[in-house]
């Protein structure tokens, strides 16, 4: 069994804090969603291969929300992108 590792302080830090104020409680639901999926499928954490239905799935989100959430993790740095490839 695979797991991811929080912080006792993730809820307080200052990107956790953005992304709550830019997409509500459902963008913390959603990014862990999406971390706990990536550490099952993609342990090397490479997600350059990941759709958008996959992500819409992993993080109930609806297709057309997926672009700007990725969006904003890639600002927030929760998530790297290197000449567009996504990790």
């Amino acid at each position: 069994m695979r797991d991811i590792r929080l912080s006792t302080e993730f809820f307080h830090h200052p990107k956790i804090q953005k992304l709550k104020r830019r997409r509500g409680p459902q963008g913390i639901l959603s990014l862990l969603q999406l971390y706990a999926e990536i550490a099952k499928h993609r342990p090397d954490g490479d997600i350059s291969s990941l759709d958008q239905e996959w992500i819409s799935i992993a993080t109930d989100l609806p297709e057309e929300q997926v672009d700007p959430f990725i969006e904003d993790l890639v600002s927030l740095k929760l998530l790297d992108r290197e000449n567009g490839i996504l990790s």
